[in-house]
């Protein structure tokens, strides 16, 4: 049996990772998923650097499951991508795949729309809950999946299920300050383990582009791009994503 460990990005949680923890588990591999510090039923975060945080995080839950299971593979989209491939260098894992990394190169967009005052506003803005989850739906809908559509937008509705005004802004606080610790974050040389990269062509986000100069740059690096898929490769397609799995699990196996 492989121990899968699975880690959210930003903003979102453990429940991203349900369909493929399904599938996952069909195949017979036992899975984990955490929601991060800071993040829905995560633990608070203290003051100071967060990234740093995170990382406790994902390695004490790494360390307890290959305490249990003899060995881990750390799991990681956007966010939890970064993290998985710093876990890899730490050494708390034995493989790692990472879903667009968000440490690899932000949509530039994203950084002007993080730091912009308007932003600010829009985010304290006085709106009804749900006619904010249903405008957070769409720009899910329209931003962080591949093709726009019903799916999309249900996938969406769920992503901000536990947010309100309140939550709303604190996290947009959150990305503020976490936003210039994603920088250089990963030493792709340090990431010794097998590793593979995933990455949607119509990502938003976390452009493809420099995907494969972080793949050669690893110790022992993969890639691949999946068509008409976006930022979150494990609601759009958990299937083939369990595939990849699979894929992975035997070059640790070799």
């Amino acid at each position: 049996m492989s121990a899968l460990l699975m880690v959210h990005g930003f903003a979102d949680s453990g429940e991203t990772w349900s369909a493929l923890r399904a599938a996952c588990a069909r195949r017979g591999h036992y899975t984990a998923a955490i929601d991060l510090p800071g993040f829905h039923r995560g633990a608070d975060l203290r003051p100071g650097p967060v990234l740093a945080q995170l990382d406790e995080a994902v390695a004490v839950a790494a360390r307890r499951i290959r305490a249990r299971e003899g060995s881990v593979v750390v799991i990681g989209n956007s966010l939890g991508g970064t993290l998985a491939l710093r876990a890899g260098a730490a050494g708390e894992a034995d493989a790692v795949m990472a879903l667009a990394p968000a440490s690899v190169r932000l949509a530039r967009w994203l950084h002007h729309a993080t730091g912009s005052p308007m932003t600010a506003r829009l985010s304290g803005a006085p709106l009804p809950p749900a006619l904010m989850r249903t405008a957070l739906g769409l720009g899910y809908s329209r931003i962080v999946a591949g093709a726009p559509g019903r799916d999309a937008r249900r996938a969406g509705r769920r992503f901000f299920a536990g947010y309100d005004r309140r939550s709303a802004v604190a996290t947009a606080a959150l990305g503020v300050r976490l936003l210039p610790e994603l920088e250089a974050s990963v030493d792709p040389a340090a990431v010794r383990c097998p590793s593979l990269l995933v990455w949607g062509d119509r990502d938003r986000l976390v452009p493809v582009r420099g995907a494969q100069r972080l793949a050669d740059a690893l110790g022992d690096g993969e890639l691949v791009v999946l068509e008409g898929v976006g930022h979150c490769p494990q609601v759009e397609q958990p299937r083939v994503v369990a595939d990849l799995v699979d894929r992975l699990l035997a070059r640790v196996s070799a």
